[in-house]
């Protein structure tokens, strides 16, 4: 078999061994939460309504995941099996931009091997549906960098700037990150690598560069400018008291490194990788620093290192400011790639008989914990754990009670709010319009003390809720919670609205268990509100 032939066999067996891994998530949205998931749900489906992101409804990322994901529901059904088909195309799409960025410096095998092990661990941005579109449009930012530092294509920083672009539109800190990044490195390789682009290709960089942010800042402009000055700060939350929790950069660089001790040294299996990991650093180290290897080839390696070392540090930036974990796993492409960087450099200096073992080795831990995920979903893929709902047809891993509580309070509102009539959910639970086939009776979604919602926004609420003859509210139990930025309605948020509700509305029913949680997926506690004298 050709090299070219084996390459593409390659690339389809990555893509194959892709959707063979992904098969069992098509239809398993592992915990569904009210909150997050039923915003994402809520708007996806508002925008293919003719909705605007932040005009028509609140929007905290970029405006163009609504719409990727409303083109799936236009085509698909509007049902959560047709988010997790589009999740699905993303996760393949990225699988395929890390093996095509590493098999441009290591053997195509262990580009695969690279690609299935970010498959099978990378983390997952679980709470939302739409960071995977910016995850995504990074790992295409590094495809064109790495191919740019191999081959200087000048093509490739074309195809780079306007991925960043799009990643501006997904979520505009990490896209503003992600294009001065790639100028610096692309200015960079050219003086390591003596090349310089013609006036030409200079002239039309910059025409690019400024079209991208006049296109970025039109289309943000066009949305938010009729919104007041709190609102938008509600929809672009980047001051450190727009967090429910937030920390000192030093403690949280502590805290980082201890995360990464503890998985360390958390089994001897995550010892042993640590140990290869170490392993291959030397002996690329070694083979690198002999006179013989070629000076261009080092240059070359060394700019991909230098390349996702800095995309690593600068995309852990929003785990520094909040000090929430998760965030950190905006940078946890690059950490796999860099593994594997050097594990496939490594590999070229083994023996065949070493490759194949090391190879082996991999393949048979990919496997195992594969077998293991795969397993544990199928356990929860019973009758008991699926979302019957028209807009559910998916398995999810919430616990019995909280789908009984689910059931019970969509049918109600079903039941009781008349076809022409809306109702109110608070504090943060869009989930309940998305299945009950409503739409929300304010632009805004969510009601927490960190929103940071003044007065003048509340009256506003409440003359929106009067307009619309608004007579039913549902409230969850994390209304009531002690959580830092969460708060207690009425109390340490929306005053306002607190007494309106008290004075104008009385229980009509509680499902479940009426008890303060800040739980994400939380305990199951729902009431209904109904107007004293209905309008």
């Amino acid at each position: 078999m050709t090299s070219q032939r084996f390459r593409y066999f390659i690339l389809i067996l990555t893509l194959i061994s892709g959707i063979f891994l992904f098969l069992p998530h098509i239809n398993f949205q592992p915990a569904l939460a009210p909150g997050d998931h039923g915003r994402d749900l809520y708007c996806f489906e508002a925008v293919l309504k003719g909705d605007l992101p932040y005009k028509d409804f609140w929007w905290v990322y970029g405006p163009l995941m609504p719409y990727y994901y409303g083109l799936f529901f236009k085509i698909l059904g509007v049902n959560i099996q047709s988010v997790l088909l589009g999740k699905l195309l993303l996760n393949l799409i990225m699988g395929m931009a890390i093996f095509l960025s590493l098999g441009l410096f290591i053997p195509l095998l262990f580009a695969y091997i690279g690609t299935l092990w970010f498959w099978v661990f990378n983390p997952d941005f679980f709470f939302t549906y739409n960071h995977i579109g910016g995850i995504t449009l990074l790992t295409i930012i590094i495809y064109n960098l790495f191919y740019y530092i191999r081959y200087s294509s000048f093509r490739h920083i074309v195809q780079g700037l306007f991925t960043a672009f799009l990643l501006c539109l997904v979520k505009i800190n990490f896209g503003i990150i992600a294009a001065l990044l790639f100028l610096i490195i692309v200015t960079m390789t050219n003086k390591i690598n003596g090349v310089s682009l013609s006036p030409k290709q200079k002239r039309s960089l910059r025409v690019l560069f400024i079209a991208f942010g006049v296109a970025i800042f039109t289309v943000y402009f066009s949305l938010i400018r009729n919104l007041s000055l709190a609102e938008i700060r509600q929809c672009f939350p980047y001051l450190s008291s727009d967090h429910p929790q937030n920390a000192a950069p030093v403690s949280m660089l502590m805290r980082w490194w201890e995360a990464i001790a503890l998985t360390i040294n958390k089994d001897w299996p995550n010892r042993f990788f640590s140990f290869i990991i170490i392993m291959a650093i030397v002996q690329v180290a070694l083979h690198f620093n002999k006179p013989s290897v070629d000076s261009a080839y080092k240059k070359k390696i060394l700019m991909a290192i230098i390349t996702l070392c800095l995309f690593y540090f600068l995309n852990i930036h929003e785990f520094f400011m909040s000090g929430v974990l998760y965030r950190a796993a905006w940078s946890q492409p690059f950490s796999i790639l860099l593994i594997f960087l050097f594990i496939g450099l490594a590999a070229k200096g083994l023996s065949k008989t070493v490759r194949v073992l090391l190879f082996s080795t991999f393949f048979l831990i990919i496997t195992l914990q594969n077998l293991w995920i795969t397993q544990a979903i199928q356990l929860k893929k019973n009758p008991l754990q699926f979302l019957d709902f028209e807009k559910g047809q998916v398995y999810t891993g919430n616990d019995s009670s909280w789908k009984q509580v689910l059931r019970q309070t969509v049918s109600y509102l079903r039941d009781h709010v008349s076809e022409d009539e809306n109702f109110l959910a608070l504090p943060y639970d869009p989930l309940y319009y998305y299945l009950c086939d409503k739409p929300s009776p304010s632009r805004q979604l969510i009601f927490f003390e960190h929103i940071n919602i003044p007065e003048e926004q509340e009256e506003k609420i409440i003359t929106e809720l009067e307009q619309q003859r608004v007579n039913w509210v549902v409230i969850s139990n994390r209304a009531l919670s002690d959580y830092p930025g969460l708060g207690v309605l009425g109390e340490t948020y929306c005053p306002v609205i607190g007494k309106y509700l008290n004075e104008e509305f009385e229980i009509n029913r509680t499902f479940g268990f009426w008890v303060p949680t800040s739980d994400w997926i939380y305990p199951p506690g729902m009431r209904i509100l109904k107007r004293k004298n209905p309008l």
